[in-house]
């Protein structure tokens, strides 16, 4: 028997495990720590690893999970199952068999699951991406058809992970390219969403294999090459291929954004490589005010003095077109503008409210 999945819950309290046999099993972390606690060797302390009997019964090969909080997570299986796993009981105990609830049947095997902080929920699978407003569960299935659903040509050649999320952003691989978008329930998620071609992508004769997200770049991988896009310009920004040795196999991408900032891997059959982003900060907040995204930029980590007061600038004069004098006057006082020349812009701008 052999361990070929691992999924970590967000703050590293719960692992949850397959092996090529079928069998799944829910690790208690602290636990394990306390039982060997005593320099690594095994002491009596109870706790640790517990099968999810209810999974081996119904013999379902999981793909996908993705985590809801520490507690709970949403499993994807290979024939379109999506199913809510509750590892603990009402006194937050860890129960020796977790609860396995019916959540969505796809004909096809899903791809991916999103589940935002507002409840804001996405399945993809096979060639199709559905989208709830919130997300509720009821007599065991979600209780409203999909507020969205959008059709995509799906892959031909079956690769390894097709789909990605971070925040509010999810990504998915399709057969046209890869489709990604934020998840808000203030506008259409779907309809909305940006799509960065294949045709756009340099030339490889290697599918994607796996794909991870940043705050502001996707990250893909394709054979031994990691390339490197813009979720604001579709841009590829950065490619390279990483040496091998004889006989090495590239397995996937893995992010821990549990980090601050987070930090992102690239791992083989022998060997583990860190992708390493300098100061992603610099290379989006001219992007971002370019787009007129002023608040998102101002928000960026690591900026300098002089492009916190660019930014307040051109915010100053993007408000003063829009005819919002008094927040004008704010932005343009966190600049370096001079108290006359904001006075002059003011009185020039014919603004009532000024």
């Amino acid at each position: 028997e052999k361990l070929i999945g691992m999924w970590m819950s967000p703050n590293s309290k719960k692992l949850f495990l397959k092996t090529n046999f079928a069998k799944y099993y829910l690790c208690d972390v602290d636990a394990i720590k306390h039982k060997y606690a005593d320099q690594g060797k095994l002491n009596s302390k109870p706790g640790g690893i517990y099968t999810v009997k209810k999974l081996i019964k119904k013999n379902w090969d999981i793909r996908v999970v993705n985590w809801c909080d520490d507690n709970k997570f949403l499993a994807g299986t290979v024939d379109g199952n999506v199913l809510l796993i509750n590892s603990v009981n009402k006194d937050g105990k860890l129960k020796n068999d977790a609860e396995v609830t019916y959540v969505y049947q796809s004909k096809a095997t899903i791809d991916g699951i999103f589940l935002g902080k507002d409840g804001n929920f996405i399945i993809a699978s096979g060639s199709k991406i559905m989208y709830w407003k919130k997300f509720e569960v009821t007599q065991n299935l979600l209780s409203d058809s999909p507020s969205e659903t959008e059709e995509f040509e799906q892959l031909r050649k079956e690769t390894g992970n097709k789909f990605g999320s971070h925040n509010d952003t999810f990504a998915w691989i399709t057969e046209i390219g890869i489709v990604f978008g934020k998840a808000t329930s203030k506008s259409r998620v779907l309809s909305n969403a940006k799509v960065i071609l294949s045709v756009e992508l340099p030339e490889s004769k290697h599918t994607i294999r796996d794909i991870i997200l940043t705050d502001f770049h996707i990250i893909i991988l394709r054979g031994w090459t990691i390339t490197v896009l813009s979720q604001l310009t579709n841009a590829v920004v950065f490619e390279e291929s990483i040496w091998n040795q004889n006989g090495e196999r590239m397995l996937g991408l893995a992010a821990d954004y549990s980090q601050d900032p987070p930090t992102y891997w690239c791992y083989s059959s022998s060997n583990i490589y860190e992708i390493i982003l300098h100061r992603e900060s610099q290379a989006v907040w001219k992007i971002l005010c370019d787009l007129k995204d002023y608040d998102t930029a101002l928000k960026l980590k690591g900026l300098t003095k002089w492009e916190i007061e660019c930014l307040n600038y051109h915010q100053g004069c993007h408000l003063l077109d829009e005819n919002s004098s008094i927040a004008a006057a704010k932005s343009f006082g966190l600049s370096s503008s001079t108290v006359g020349s904001i006075a002059l812009r003011l009185m020039e701008s014919g603004n009532s409210e000024s």
